[in-house]
């Protein structure tokens, strides 16, 4: 029997990327950026070239396309383009089948609306449940700027379309961030939200927001510019951090509470029993947790919420709703090659360190005196979050390891907090019956004291939780640490440095830290000791 693959591809905006499904069966997936080092990079070729030459898969096996949209027509040649196009951009279809050319050939294919693409991956991470509600939220989709979809009996359907006003969605937390000066990159919306921690929210801003059409983020240019002028002009006028973080605290609690109202009165009429959450605004912490808090424990993100999980979303849709396969699970550290005992020997040689075998009292007597670790296992984590695999661990109690990591050695704005880590376990001993984090989507109020370099400005902090299953490496690591210092949590962020999408392979690793404040490197079975870090 003939192997059903199919390619799915992000070939446009930022973020773009490819994978490859087997049968329902992930077999690889790659964000451009990853390979480019380039944050959110577009160059999709660059992505699907880094994906053949990885999996040896030739183009002759490839039997479907799935694109998502907006799709870069010069990367594959989609006959019927501009009708299909045209369609999908009105919203009366999710998807459109064709044919596109592409390898030299024609190959069946299927075009995807980014907005279901990115509720095929929650559905996927939902586990195909039956009676969900999916709300896409984020600074523009192909159709809307956060859609509504429901989960029945198999079948993704649209149910509502630009129904949040401008101040609940994306688009309003991409508009502050530029008049606050944070400029218009994929990343300025996420800087922004930690500033909300340092203020409260402010009624003259609350009223700005209201008077402004609520309908603004929907309209065209010329009239945003014009029904959106007396907002730019009092947001503007907040010059110092602390009426900046104002206008960002106001945002919160209003973007927050329009999304709860909004969600309570969807799981309602539609009698739903999960609800899942996918676009950027699914990183954005505090409604997540909201929601959770308020509506119901059974909130489902996937890792990859963003728009890096455009591909895997655009295949899922392909094979669950046009093959009539259900994708196998699959967990998150699945991006990428996996990094092996070669490149980690031949990108240490290069630099003339030497690797040596892993040996866990080392790392974690370096954590307990204030090191900081370089951790990069396996294959890397899908989407924006580190999870372990592509980490850098440090001390959650020594004092100043936040400024360090943070500031010193990421070079990031002194107002981001860090997340942190813990085995499941430990963290039933410590928050009760609440529910689990594995992909650092939810924050959590901390105990004092507890966990100190790692809470923010509010109190709260952003856990990842796992076990021996998920990640056995880091799971071990968080017990050897535990039985040597007493405590249950290590400083959790991701392996990049400032400007730079996380690392990839050992080369990025070394690029980022080498001499860069990092004091132990871990590549799976292998560490890397710097003694001149020595603390």
């Amino acid at each position: 029997m003939k192997k059903t693959i199919v390619l799915g591809i992000h070939t446009m905006g930022h973020d773009t990327g490819a994978c490859l499904f087997e049968d329902g069966r992930l077999l690889f997936a790659i964000e451009t950026e990853r390979v480019t080092r380039v944050k959110h990079d577009s160059s999709a070729q660059v992505g699907i070239d880094h994906l053949l030459a990885s999996t040896g898969v030739q183009p002759s096996d490839v039997t479907c396309v799935a694109f998502s949209t907006n799709v870069r027509n010069a990367i594959a040649r989609i006959h019927d383009f501009e009708r299909i196009e045209q369609d999908i951009l009105s919203g009366s279809t999710l998807h459109a089948a064709s044919r596109c050319e592409l390898f030299g050939r024609s190959i069946p294919c299927v075009v995807v609306a980014h907005e279901a693409a990115h509720a095929a991956v929650t559905c996927h991470f939902g586990g195909w449940r039956d009676r969900g509600l999916i709300m896409v939220n984020e600074g523009r989709g192909t159709f809307s700027r956060n859609s509504t979809f429901t989960y029945k009996s198999s079948k993704l359907s649209l149910v509502d379309c630009d129904g949040l006003p401008w101040f609940a969605t994306g688009f309003a937390w991409s508009l502050i961030a530029h008049l606050i000066g944070y400029g218009w990159t994929p990343s300025a919306a996420g800087t922004i939200m930690a500033l909300g921690a340092f203020a409260e929210a402010d009624e003259r801003t609350r009223s700005v927001f209201r008077e402004t059409p609520a309908r603004l983020h929907v309209m065209d240019r010329a009239r945003q510019i014009m029904e959106g002028d007396p907002l730019h002009c009092y947001v503007r006028e907040r010059t110092t951090f602390d009426e900046k973080a104002s206008v960002v605290a106001t945002l919160q609690e209003m973007f927050t509470a329009e999304n709860v109202a909004y969600a309570m009165r969807w799981l309602a009429s539609e009698g739903c029993e999960w609800l899942g959450l996918g676009g950027g605004c699914a990183l954005n912490l505090p409604t997540n947790t909201a929601l959770r808090r308020e509506l119901m424990s059974d909130v489902t993100i996937p890792p990859n919420c963003n728009d890096s999980g455009q591909a895997i979303g655009a295949a899922i849709y392909a094979l669950s709703m046009c093959e009539g396969i259900t994708p196998e699970p699959f967990d998150a550290y699945r991006c990428g090659r996996a990094v092996n005992e070669a490149d980690i020997v031949e990108a240490a040689g290069r630099r003339g360190v030497r690797a040596q075998p892993y040996v866990s009292s080392i790392v974690t007597k370096r954590l307990a005196a204030g090191g900081v670790v370089a951790l990069c296992q396996d294959r890397a984590e899908l989407g924006p979050r580190a999870l372990g695999n592509r980490s850098l661990l440090a001390s959650a109690n020594v004092p100043g390891m936040r400024k360090r990591v943070s500031e010193e050695i990421k070079q990031r704005e002194w107002f981001r907090p860090l997340a942190c880590v813990m085995r499941a376990d430990r963290f039933h001993d410590r928050f009760g019956d609440a529910p689990e984090s594995p992909y650092m989507l939810f924050s959590y109020d901390m105990p004092d004291g507890f966990a100190p370099e790692a809470t923010h400005r509010d109190g709260t902090s952003r856990i990842q939780t796992l076990d021996d299953r998920s990640n056995r490496r880091l799971a071990g690591l968080l017990s050897d640490y535990e039985a040597e210092t007493g405590h249950t949590t290590l400083i959790n962020t991701s392996l990049n440095a400032r400007g730079r999408a996380i690392a990839y392979t050992a080369d990025d690793v070394f690029d980022d830290f080498l001499g860069n404040g990092v004091d132990l490197f871990v590549f799976g079975d292998f560490m890397i000791d710097m003694p001149a870090r020595s603390q």
